[in-house]
């Protein structure tokens, strides 16, 4: 008996020894070194995305201008390099793109946080020397590092997540969805966190203090980085070879160019790239699920400036604000979670049709917010207001005002925030579906796309999801006010319609139809006799009609 007790007891053991073992492996595993490396990564850009937008307002008296500028700098950048970033990254080795990319894109970020400690300490200076030439030239070296870093981390990210992991997996698909999806937990919860963390220190430090800590960050990130992908580098032997591209392979030994020639080359070799990599991007099979994910950029309904500022107008706080986009960021790592589970039962492309259905599912009460109560929805320009003395005569309050007149006084008030808490709770819920499509469509351009053309495709991918971006801004300064951003709603709807049927139309090329009609109905096997039957159908009718034809041409007698 006793032998029969001990029994369980052993194996109990067993199962915690090698949970143990499994938890030991995976801190050891190059996995968890590419988290760490990323962890650190993402950190470091949260905190700079968030933070260089607050010092530009406060360099420019809360002015957006100077903000507006350096965005709509950087996305002109990735537009016009967003190939050639990816063309240099394919003709790199991996280690040196790594080490070159992360140089520039810390130093950049450091020299940055150094420019805005050293005006906060001499601003007087700064705002006065050469009558104020000396500030706008300040900003405008604050662009363009901020530009380069942004080119720089492009690099990096499409060097790191779109080829380094597809060599580490060497073709486990469930290995890469996994990695996929835990980078992605990643970004989401550095989209919660850092900006918190930044945000006190600005708050209950300075904006002094928060450029110091930035410019710390960045060092030891960089160091960090470097280190942990180094040691990524020698555990994988196959990350030293990178293939050819057949050009390479086929290409002869040229004979020295002559001096015309080579200026020839270096003057427009950047826009023949340019050209070369949009017709390799348009080649690849895989082109309409990622201009699928390219459309998901034209959309006021998400989390940034534009449908924040939106909710500010509607009555909402910072603090409701905030909590909104922890709860989209908390759906989003949701998606993440359950995408390794469903790609492994279903398949990824299938994958990708729920993940952008679901989105749009969840966003229709995002239009019907239009026209509910508490919606400035007006094409006509004209606040929803009522009238002041009816105010005064209905609430019997006593002021000091003037009398009015009947029918003058308009007062604007928001009678209700149904309307803006419906368009946010299908934000919110929409973000499972997008970030299952994003990594639906991630993991097919890693899938499919050559090894010597991840880089420049993935480059065309970024510059396209940025024209959808800067497409959005151009319609905001066109319907700037809330009484239009209903149109901004259905204008975002329209995009993401197409989306869906632009991955539609890519799943159908590849298996043929979008759904099984025999899962559909519970029974496959039901699916066959209904094909059966349709069939049998269709012969009866032939023999029926040629009956027919036959007794109309047989003579009368």
């Amino acid at each position: 008996m006793e032998q029969v007790e001990d029994e369980p007891e052993e194996h109990e053991q067993e199962e915690q020894r090698s949970c143990c073992d499994n938890t030991r492996l995976f801190f050891r595993g190059t996995a968890f070194l590419i988290y760490c490396s990323h962890g650190f990564s993402a950190w470091g850009d949260r905190m700079w995305q968030f933070a260089v937008g607050l010092y530009l307002v406060d360099f420019n008296s809360n002015s957006l201008l100077m903000t507006a500028a350096f965005g709509l700098s950087s996305n002109i950048a990735t537009i016009l390099f967003g190939a050639l970033v990816g063309d240099w990254v394919d003709r790199t080795s991996r280690i040196r793109a790594v080490r070159i990319s992360l140089a520039i894109q810390n130093s950049c970020v450091i020299c940055n946080a150094v420019l805005i400690i050293l005006f906060y300490q001499f601003q007087a200076t700064v705002r006065s020397e050469w009558n104020g030439g000396m500030f706008i030239l300040f900003e405008i070296l604050v662009i363009i590092l901020g530009v380069i870093a942004d080119l720089a981390s492009m690099a990096n990210r499409i060097s790191i997540e779109n080829d380094w992991v597809v060599t580490i997996t060497a073709g486990d698909k469930d290995r890469l969805a996994a990695m996929n999806s835990t980078n992605r937990r990643i970004d989401l919860t550095t989209n919660i966190l850092a900006p918190i963390i930044t945000g006190q220190i600005m708050t209950y430090g300075s904006m002094a203090i928060a450029a110091m800590f930035i410019a710390g960050w960045n060092l030891l990130s960089m160091c960090a980085e470097y280190l942990l992908l180094s040691m990524v580098y020698r555990r994988v032997p196959e990350l030293a070879y990178k293939k050819k591209t057949s050009e390479e392979e086929e290409k002869p030994e040229e004979e020295p160019k002559s001096q015309c020639g080579y200026c020839t080359e270096k003057m427009f070799g950047s826009f023949l790239t340019l050209i070369r990599g949009w017709k390799t991007y348009w080649s690849q099979s895989v082109r309409n699920a990622g201009i699928a994910l390219a459309l998901l950029y034209m959309t006021v309904m998400g989390f940034d400036s534009i449908t924040t500022g939106f909710a500010k107008t509607q009555g909402l706080t910072e603090s409701i604000i905030s909590l909104t986009m922890a709860g989209g960021a908390l759906f989003g790592i949701g998606g993440t979670l359950v995408f390794p589970r469903m790609r492994r039962t279903m398949g990824v492309t299938r994958t990708g049709l729920y993940g952008f259905g679901s989105q749009l599912l969840f966003l229709i009460p995002c239009v019907i917010s239009i026209w509910m109560p508490g919606s400035p929805f007006d094409l006509d320009g004209r606040p929803r207001c009522v009238n002041a003395t009816e105010i005064i005569n209905a609430t019997m309050v006593n002021t000091s005002m003037a009398p009015l007149e009947e029918g003058t006084g308009c007062i604007e008030v928001i009678p209700s925030q149904i309307s803006v808490w419906l368009l946010f709770g299908g934000i919110i819920a929409s973000r499972f579906g997008l970030w299952l499509a994003d990594l639906t469509v991630t993991q097919l351009l890693q899938e499919n796309v050559a090894e010597h053309e991840r880089g420049i495709v993935n480059g065309v991918q970024n510059s396209l999801n940025t024209i959808f971006d800067l497409t959005k801004f151009i319609l905001v300064i066109a319907l700037p006010h809330p009484h239009t951003f209903g149109l901004l709603i259905l204008l975002s709807f329209s995009f993401i319609v197409m989306a869906d049927l632009t991955y539609a139309a890519y799943s159908w090329s590849k298996r043929g139809h979008l759904f099984h009609i025999g899962k559909l109905c519970g029974n496959a096997n039901a699916a066959d006799a209904m094909l059966g039957l349709r069939g049998e159908a269709a012969v009866l009718g032939v023999d029926l009609l040629s009956g027919y034809a036959e007794a109309k041409t047989e003579p009368k007698v």
